[in-house]
């Protein structure tokens, strides 16, 4: 009788046990189904950025040649022959730096600029003058290939520190969670290194190689600590983490 209440006993932690595996891998699942829609909103957050950054190129595009349209408009109305503007050349005492793009003033005062270095060298008799391009890059200060950009309307925007910032780490999460999972049953420790070589052999060929530090940063952001255990580093699950899973099972 005594062995068989132990069997018996036995046999009840066995199944409380096996309920608690089946909890635990729930609660997993709905944390890989979260991170999987936090990535999703946040690569329809880039690409709702870079669609109002071509809006807002084109919309600029559109402003400027209605400007030089009805520039163009106002030369062919003219009647007669013009009389030619001597204009001195200035000299800009402030260098511009390096690299900047013109803004939508100067644009519209360069573009002005050579079409009247352009009308003063048809007509050809009080003005000697070279290459409006040059001519007018001495009014400004600035080189040639910049009023070339703003006469051909290219290079407009300043591109500077505009670079959309894409890891492709963040996109693995959820196969990262699962190889996680497949270890710890395994009983094998979760390290850098095979981490690493299951991202490497998961991408295709030809993508960016991630580093060990991007893998280390997204298992902290997945709520992963780095801890020593025993000769090697290993991934387990930080405190929030074990208290959610916690407060999940009890409101159950």
């Amino acid at each position: 009788m005594k062995r068989k209440r132990e069997d018996h006993q036995t046999e009840k932690a066995i199944q409380r046990a096996i309920e608690k595996e089946f909890e635990i891998r729930k609660v997993r699942r709905a944390v890989e189904v979260a991170d999987e829609y936090a990535i999703q909103s946040e690569r329809h957050q880039f690409q709702l950025k870079d669609a109002n950054r071509q809006l807002k190129s084109l919309k600029q595009q559109l402003d400027d040649s209605q400007g030089l349209t009805y520039q163009l408009q106002e030369q062919l109305s003219e009647s007669g022959p013009t009389s030619s503007i001597r204009t001195s050349v200035c000299i800009d005492q402030n260098k511009r730096t390096k690299g900047k793009k013109l803004t939508d003033e100067e644009r519209r005062a360069v573009l002005h600029c050579y079409q009247m270095c352009v009308k003063e060298k048809a007509n050809g008799k009080s003005v000697a003058t070279a290459d409006p391009f040059s001519r007018t890059a001495s009014y400004f200060g600035i080189s040639q290939n910049t009023i070339r950009d703003a006469v051909f309307n290219r290079n407009i925007e300043d591109r500077r520190g505009r670079q959309t910032q894409f890891n492709p780490v963040r996109l693995l999460a959820s196969d990262i969670r699962q190889r996680i999972v497949d270890l710890n049953i395994a009983g094998q420790a979760v390290t850098l290194n095979r981490l690493h070589r299951y991202i490497m052999g998961s991408l295709p060929c030809g993508s960016r190689t991630p580093s060990r530090e991007s893998i280390r940063k997204l298992m902290c952001q997945m709520g992963f600590e780095y801890k020593n255990v025993g000769k090697t580093k290993n991934f387990i699950d930080s405190l929030e983490i074990k208290t959610k899973r916690r407060q999940y099972l009890q409101q159950r």
